[in-house]
């Protein structure tokens, strides 16, 4: 069974769920509360704000695109052991692509063993605009059930476990979805280049061809016209002396052309092998 309201306040003012003074009765919704986010105990940017010691100067937290970062509650917690909790992201912030990377169950008993525990919990930014949050913001939901029969287990601070799960990190600002957001956007750029490449090497090609089929119909038909005339009965002796040896020098020269031509289309094709052949190794490099 999930409390509503009512029975939530019930709670609340009977000393149980969270502290006293830690909570308002204005985060109370039809059947959960709206848990509020504090100015310490978060880590940001990779720097951690220690609970009740750092706080965040900044009058918002902002998370970037693609980046993780820890949040934790105002609201101490004192779960009775009938209790368990359920969290989620609100939807005005899970709208803009703040998700919530952390175990949603809250179980029963937590923060019974210390005085001053609250939630940590690690959300991620999958949208494309930085996310702000102000302290203070209620940006969670938590749902409570009634569980019967359950047991008290010893546990050390939410906090404390962080802590020894950061030390273990090489890194704590967790830009790994930045790199491969920047990656994709990278193999897109490369793609883009090469598309737009392959079309200048085509049209440069395609010039190429016509200027030489023009020069070419050119020769034809100037051949052409000197066998006409060599071929006329009562052609005049220049052109009976000079006529074939123009005809062999334009044979010679269309031999000579379409050979250069043939060489330096072949080359092109060779050099445009070879460089996509190194623009293919070098992401290759990258992501070794």
């Amino acid at each position: 069974m999930i409390l509503g309201g009512k029975s939530i306040e019930e709670r609340l003012n009977a000393g149980q769920i969270f502290r006293q003074g830690t909570w308002e009765k204005s985060s109370i919704k039809e059947a959960s509360y709206a848990l509020r986010v504090a100015k310490d105990g978060i880590v940001v940017g990779g720097k951690i704000y220690e609970p009740e010691r750092d706080c965040y100067s900044e009058p918002s937290i902002e998370i970037e695109p693609g980046r993780i970062a820890i949040l934790s509650t105002i609201e101490r917690l004192c779960m009775p052991e009938d209790l368990a909790g359920k969290l989620g992201m609100r939807l005005d912030y899970a709208s803009r692509g703040l998700t919530g990377l952390m175990g949603i169950q809250v179980d029963p008993g937590y923060g019974q063993n210390h005085s001053n525990e609250r939630l940590f919990i690690k959300v991620a930014n999958f949208g494309n605009e930085t996310v702000k949050v102000s302290p203070g913001d209620a940006i969670f939901n938590i749902e409570f059930s009634k569980v019967e029969n359950s047991i008290t287990v010893n546990k050390p601070s939410t906090w404390e476990r962080i802590k020894r799960g950061l030390a273990n990190q090489e890194t704590r600002d967790w830009t790994y979805m930045t790199k491969v957001n920047f990656n994709a956007q990278d193999i897109e750029s490369q793609v883009i280049q090469r598309i737009t490449g392959d079309v200048d090497s085509i049209r440069q090609g395609q010039q190429s061809v016509v200027l030489f089929g023009v020069f070419l119909v050119s020769i034809t038909i100037l051949g052409a016209m000197l066998g006409l005339l060599l071929s006329v009965d009562n052609a005049p002796t220049w052109v009976a002396e000079w006529g074939w040896v123009a005809l062999f020098v334009l044979f010679f020269v269309a031999t000579g052309a379409i050979t250069w031509f043939v060489v330096i289309v072949g080359w092109g094709f060779m050099q445009a092998s070879k460089s996509r052949q190194a623009q293919e190794k070098e992401p290759r490099k990258r992501s070794t």
